[in-house]
């Protein structure tokens, strides 16, 4: 296959569920209605009692992006500098520090070590 023939894609998130690749689907009537009683029993009983736990809708695959959360492009997608995504990074806590303080420590004996020899070389040279 010859380079020219290749044609370069680019993915981007999809726009419709934000690149999750599920949607929510709306809470059925019954449920809905369910909830709504339990609710209006407990501020009857004036908060007495466990309050009624608001149900979660289900999921769905993504229509436009099959579930898969990206959508071909011609382009590279471009940065939004206003809006970053969330993330969160996992890992960066006591391990990193310890991993830093030994490679730390190592580079300051090995420079102390090779201060001392270049010394030991010095006194030698002047006997």
């Amino acid at each position: 296959m010859n380079r020219l023939d290749v044609k370069e894609s680019y993915w981007i998130a999809c726009t419709y569920c934000q690149g999750r690749g599920k949607r929510s689907r709306r809470l059925r009537k019954k449920v809905r209605l369910s909830y709504l009683k339990e609710l209006t029993e407990f501020e009857q009983m004036k908060g007495q009692g466990p309050a009624p736990i608001r149900p979660k809708a289900h999921l769905e695959l993504c229509l436009k992006c099959a579930g898969s959360g990206l959508l071909p492009s011609d382009h590279f997608p471009v940065a939004d500098t206003e809006h970053y995504p969330h993330v969160a990074i996992i890992g960066g806590g006591i391990g990193v520090w310890l991993w830093r303080w030994r490679v730390c420590t190592v580079v300051f004996l090995l420079r102390f070590m090779s201060a001392i020899v270049v010394l030991m070389f010095d006194l030698k040279a002047m006997d």
